[in-house]
């Protein structure tokens, strides 16, 4: 994309220019952006996917998901009744996010997680870590493979 600088033109902000997880997360995955890639037949529905983690024996859990946007409430509300729990702590959240996620945790008898967002030292736009208070880090650590739905 950015080869050509001739490019630069019909990508609409610097962010999604100068980055292309922002470029794929705001446009080629936003369906409201005229640059949406359409994949659902090559992408497995989330049902598949949650079974496919049970059936491992894993937790289904919802990751940073502010990261999308105006999307964020209509994939909670597609995804609630069936994954396990939801990434409630994140370094770019703001308080107020991070309250509603866990009390939609807490509602819906989901698993309250919480992430950094390290991938490793060569990662050099890394977030800084999140502070997972201690109730749920013990709860987390309380966990058995049949607990949740």
């Amino acid at each position: 994309m950015r080869k050509f600088p001739q490019n630069r033109e019909l990508i609409p902000d610097e962010e999604s220019w100068e980055h292309d997880n922002l470029f794929f997360r705001n446009h080629l995955a936003n369906p409201n952006s005229p640059y949406y890639i359409e994949e659902s037949d090559i992408v497995p529905p989330a049902e598949k996917v949650v079974e496919i983690i049970h059936k491992a024996g894993g937790k289904a859990v919802l990751p940073h998901i502010y990261q999308y946007n105006e999307n964020a409430e209509k994939i909670i509300t597609g995804l609630l009744d069936i994954i396990d729990g939801i990434e409630c702590f994140y370094p770019s959240y703001t308080m107020e996010q991070t309250e509603y996620l866990v009390k939609l945790c807490e509602e819906n008898s989901l698993i309250a997680t919480g992430g950094s967002d390290y991938h490793g030292a060569k990662r050099t736009n890394a977030l800084g870590g999140t502070v997972l208070p201690s109730h749920y880090r013990e709860r987390l650590g309380q966990l058995h493979v049949s607990e949740g739905k």
